[in-house]
């Protein structure tokens, strides 16, 4: 039998442990560790993971969205967590507000979702117009638009008409990143249109459908 190869590194003897199971110190500090599980707080800090702590399969669930991130190596990309070759995924909801929008006023911003999703609901907490942009650029000529009313604050796939008869049209709209290379970025303008000061909260729930993010 050959004799073992030797480790470089700090070698230690034994398990590093407590003191005593009634020690409530912990033995390390996953951000600090390599490869593994950890967290972050949203999904802009996986890229801001050193690449000396990156090991291929190693999980992070991100906070802000609720889901689980892989580390593929290979492709040198955050891939959604998938079980059994099933992506396991499931709804998620976001949520900005636009702070201080004053009459006649548009504001910009940018929401981290996925690739593409699928919406479930979007819903304003006032009066106010949004568009939607698959790109920075926002020169796309048909972007996704919803104009909330006093009575008609979630974009149900409905449209109510002067006459006040109801137009229905899809359930379900689709937002997609198209720049090249994708990213998970969505861009909106909020502008207020019934000329009343004050905060508008946008909340999303939507399905990720398209998964690879790469940075």
């Amino acid at each position: 039998m050959a004799d073992p190869t030797p480790i470089l590194g700090t070698n230690v003897a034994s398990a590093i442990v407590p003191f005593t199971d009634a020690d409530i110190f912990p033995t390390h500090h996953a951000k600090y560790g390599k490869g593994g599980w950890r967290g972050v707080p949203t999904y802009d800090d996986l890229a801001l993971i050193p690449v000396d702590r990156l090991d291929d399969g190693m999980a992070v669930f991100v906070v802000e969205t609720s889901v689980v991130y892989t580390w593929n190596e290979t492709a040198g990309t955050w891939d959604y967590f998938t079980k059994g070759g099933d992506i396991t995924s499931k709804r998620v909801t976001v949520e900005y507000t636009v702070t201080n929008l004053v009459a006649g006023e548009t504001q910009s911003f940018e929401l981290a979702m996925a690739k593409s999703s699928i919406i479930y609901d979007l819903t304003l907490s006032k009066v106010a117009k949004v568009t939607a942009w698959s790109t920075p650029d926002k020169d796309e000529t048909n972007p996704y638009i919803f104009s909330a009313t006093e009575d008609h604050l979630t974009d149900d796939g409905s449209t109510v008409l002067s006459d006040g008869s109801i137009l229905r049209n899809r359930r379900y709209s689709i937002f997609v990143n198209l720049e090249d290379p994708p990213t998970n970025k969505i861009y909106f303008d909020m502008e207020n249109i019934d000329f009343q000061p004050g905060d508008v909260t946008i909340t999303i729930t939507y399905l990720p459908v398209e998964y690879d993010q790469v940075f």
